[in-house]
């Protein structure tokens, strides 16, 4: 920043005096945040006038159940750790990409329900859920989905159509607009605090990682409401 200010303003400026001015006019060092090229903004607009308050509504009626597909792999997910000062740390990793996926689902009131595959999530496992969670849950169910291809397949259409998928009511987000759903910060959670740093041996090894983030999510509802809290979903509710 201090050299780029040299050479755009002819400004010089001590980088540890650069650093403390810029903290008292209310400026920290922070990674920036990702947001997708594709993203369209007057169409979130419309989805949160018009589908937000019918979400809203739907929910108040039943349960209301964010899912999501997430997925992972072998290859070691590198975190911040501690060592000795000069002896940076080394993790074993693979080589190869064998991953794991799972779909899952969470409620504000502190449910989470998932189920884990050695293979890429089609439509015939988002059904699979879907009677999952009908199986443990009851009354209508409100699911909030992405747009994702799987989701709106002929199979899960045909399912939903059904005797058994009646009960079920399907929204989904705007595209590419992952914050209205809060269960991104469960994937976060686990990622960060179970699978970051991890250095599982095969899939069995890294399924126990996810579980055991799962179990500890389970004990802490109050947690899986600061997902929702921390969500845009929740926000503008």
């Amino acid at each position: 920043m201090t050299e780029m200010l040299y050479l755009t303003q002819n400004l010089r400026f001590h980088p540890e005096h650069f650093r403390k001015r810029v903290r008292q006019l209310g400026y920290s060092a922070q990674k920036a945040a990702v947001q997708s090229r594709e993203r369209n903004q007057e169409q979130i607009h419309r989805w949160v006038k018009e589908n937000l308050p019918e979400l809203h509504r739907a929910a108040e009626q039943g349960t209301l159940v964010v899912c999501d597909e997430v997925g992972s792999s072998l290859k070691t997910l590198r975190g911040m750790t501690w060592a000795k000062k000069g002896k940076t740390p080394v993790l074993p990793t693979h080589g190869h990409w064998d991953n794991l996926s799972t779909i899952g689902g969470m409620t504000i009131g502190g449910k989470v329900y998932q189920q884990c595959y050695s293979h890429a999530i089609r439509a015939v496992q988002v059904v699979k859920f879907f009677k999952h969670l009908l199986r443990h849950m009851d009354g209508p169910l409100v699911l909030l989905l992405d747009n994702a291809r799987i989701h709106r397949a002929k199979l899960v259409q045909t399912f939903l159509k059904s005797e058994t998928g009646k009960r079920i009511t399907i929204f989904h987000t705007p595209p590419y607009a992952p914050e209205f759903n809060p269960i991104e910060w469960l994937w976060s959670w686990i990622k960060r605090m179970r699978i970051q740093n991890l250095c599982p041996k095969n899939l069995v090894e890294l399924k126990q990682g996810w579980n055991l983030g799962f179990r500890q999510v389970r004990s802490r509802p109050d947690l899986i409401r600061s997902f929702f809290r921390a969500s845009s979903l929740f926000n503008i509710c």
